[in-house]
């Protein structure tokens, strides 16, 4: 290991050979070294400096280091090295550099000092650090299963007497203080999310959701949602998995690629149709059944590059993409070749220096930069073939085609799996629009898994409860001065950035979803009932997806029934004229003071012991209902639909 010096006090010198400069067509145009040409207001490279392998000269450290000096002295050493470095992984300890003054443009954020106690230490058994949060005079300090705060510049004293106070003698870092509650942030800093003086976060380990305030720490998964959180964050670990997709080898690929040439006829017949790459030329049977007509033949390609086009049927060259070269027609027919040769080198930047091979059927976002290529074998088992993705193209999209492009030059096999390391995801963010810390627990990670494996929902402080779940899975999430901002698949997406116009709610990444609410109807949860009517207070276009009652068991086989109501369609969506009269009537909700109204209309078969039952009854017989709630698809799509209240008619069943 070489010693540690300050540069700017040690005397030294560096020998580089001359080189020549290739920007300015000479070889022997001298250039400083590093730079391809000499640039605008630098200084000129000495003109007695010939490029030679035998010509160096030399740079030093200092204005007068004193090379031509008789004797040079080796300057000052800052730091000797250690005759025996022993490296040291301290994962729960902090440690702290010099500083940089901006008074004296001396920077020494690089520099600590072996002869100073710079380090303090966590409990080790609490685990790693992962992550440093700095507040006021303090250092949040997260560790997987604690979280404390570090004093800054201060230390706390205690007395027997008074209790605990602060005194700022202390340099730099203090005393690392633990907060009460063994939780921690697992390996998961990324659920990390503040606003205020409040921070969020989730324990994995635990199975919690936390908030670290004034109070101290606060499980506020426990408001309503213990055991969904419990569940949940007791899938996630730290190890890492493996995700493996399918690809099969596509044997005719399709046209207009991007790493070759390709040549469309209209009126022609073009059945063995070649993929030109630079340097390369084919033969392409063109016959035309058109008598006497004039074929077109379009020259087609990903980029600008000039293709050189030789028959004796046509003749002429230097065709670039989109020119239209005419076969005349003979009275008869037409048949014969068309010689092309691609000549340009331009299509080699597309995909860099190796060709893609392309493969049918696979959803490009699920395919990501620096995967393993693994063939598959005839035995069924699988072989790395040591290569990695390095681009991912899009080619046709019915069916869907990737020209995958690697890093090596081994060939895949006809099938086989992208294969990627991936570990589960926690994301946390804070919502400064609405006023919510949004969590996404994903056990798959949206890089790898776009639509599934997910749940993202939010906890709003003003009702200290969880108050909604989203459709989006994020790869992050945070807030700009009063805009709440997410990224997906390597771009930037704003939320409520059409609430104005009230056009694109439940619209995430480009995709149009419902939303849907369930909840249970229990007043007077002791009596039994015949749930007549539903009515809600609310906007227009709400249906009714799914109602029920409670299951009736009756013997211990967990064998039960449950009355079953039809589906109530929205004010809209249950407009029809009655063929009679020819009046227009409602199937579903309907008007009535001000709100929504609808019969529920009993669907059941008549069950076990029933003497009358189902759809001889109207309502639904038992103790509580059971109610699922949509906005349809044709009332003001993308509009704002709000539900305020929810409410019911029934009668004491005899």
């Amino acid at each position: 290991m070489g010693a540690i010096v300050e540069v700017k006090y040690f005397n030294s010198f560096w020998m580089k050979q001359v080189q020549g400069s290739v920007s300015s067509g000479s070889s022997n145009n001298p250039k400083w070294p590093g730079i391809e040409a000499n640039p605008y207001g630098y200084p000129a490279f000495p003109n007695q400096a010939v490029t030679s392998l035998d010509n160096w000269y030399i740079e030093e450290a200092r204005i007068k280091g004193g090379y031509n000096n008789t004797i040079v002295s080796p300057g000052v050493r800052a730091y000797l090295n250690e005759k025996n470095p022993i490296q040291d992984v301290r994962e729960s300890s902090l440690i702290y550099s010099g500083v940089y003054n901006s008074r004296t443009d001396i920077n020494r954020t690089n520099v600590f000092s072996i002869a100073e106690s710079l380090t303090i230490d966590a409990d080790p058994s609490d685990g790693s650090i992962q992550k440093l949060f700095a507040e006021d005079t303090n250092l949040v300090v997260f560790q997987e299963n604690k979280v404390s705060k570090a004093l800054i510049n201060k230390n706390t004293i205690y007395s027997g007497n008074q209790g605990a106070t602060e005194t700022s003698k202390i340099p730099v870092i203090g005393q690392i203080v633990p907060y009460l509650g063994r939780f921690g942030i697992g390996r998961n800093p990324e659920s990390f999310a503040e606003y205020g003086f409040r921070k969020y976060f989730a324990d994995p380990i635990r199975g919690s959701v936390m908030r670290l305030s004034r109070d101290g720490l606060t499980e506020i998964s426990n408001y309503g949602m213990k055991d969904y959180f419990r569940d949940s964050l007791g899938l996630f670990d730290s190890n890492y998995k493996t995700q493996n997709i399918s690809w099969t080898k596509s044997t005719n690929p399709p046209r207009s690629i991007k790493d070759g040439v390709e040549v469309l006829a209209a009126g022609l017949d073009l059945t063995n149709y070649t993929f030109l790459n630079p340097g390369t030329t084919a033969n392409i049977q063109v016959t035309s059944n058109n008598a006497g007509i004039n074929a077109e033949v379009v020259v087609v390609t990903a980029s600008q590059s000039v293709v050189q086009i030789n028959t004796t049927s046509i003749g002429g060259s230097g065709y670039r993409v989109g020119d239209i070269i005419t076969v005349p027609g003979d009275g008869v027919n037409f048949s014969g070749s068309i010689s092309l040769t691609l000549t340009s080198s331009e299509l080699n930047t597309l995909t860099g220096s190796l060709n893609p091979f392309y493969v049918e059927n696979v959803n490009a976002c699920n395919i990501f930069l620096g995967s393993e290529v693994l063939n598959l074998q005839a035995s069924g088992s699988t072989v790395d073939t040591g290569v990695q993705i390095t681009k991912v193209e899009t080619v046709n999209t019915n069916p869907t085609i990737l020209a995958i492009t690697t890093n090596g030059g081994v060939t895949p096999d006809t099938s086989g799996f992208f294969a990627y390391q991936y570990k589960s995801k926690i994301v946390g963010g804070w919502d400064n629009y609405s006023r919510y810390y949004t969590l996404s627990m994903q056990g798959i990670p949206s890089n790898v898994e776009k639509e599934n494996n997910f749940a993202t929902l939010s906890y709003d402080e003003g009702i200290n409860g969880w108050v909604s779940r989203y459709s989006y899975k994020p790869g992050f999430i945070f807030s700009l001065k009063g805009d709440y901002f997410s990224t997906y698949d390597n771009s930037l997406y704003s939320h409520y950035s059409n609430n104005t116009t009230g056009t694109n709610y439940l619209n995430y990444y480009g995709v149009r979803y419902t939303s849907n609410i369930t909840f249970i109807v229990n007043a007077n949860p002791s009596t039994k009932k015949n749930f007549q009517t539903i009515n809600y207070e609310g906007d227009n276009g709400w249906q009714v997806t799914s109602i029920n009652s409670d299951v009736t068991k009756f013997n211990n086989n967990g064998v039960g029934t449950l009355d079953i109501g039809n589906i109530i369609s929205s004010f809209n969506e249950g407009l029809y004229i009655d063929p009679n009269s020819g009046y227009p009537q409602r199937a579903g909700f309907e008007r009535k003071e001000n709100l929504f109204v609808a019969n529920i209309n009993n669907q059941s078969r008549i069950n076990f012991e029933e003497i009358i039952g189902g759809s001889l009854l109207t309502g639904l017989k038992g103790y509580l209902m059971t109610v699922t709630m949509n906005v349809d698809t044709s009332t003001n799509v993308g509009g704002k639909k709000s539900l305020w209240s929810v409410g019911t008619t029934f009668k004491q069943s005899s």
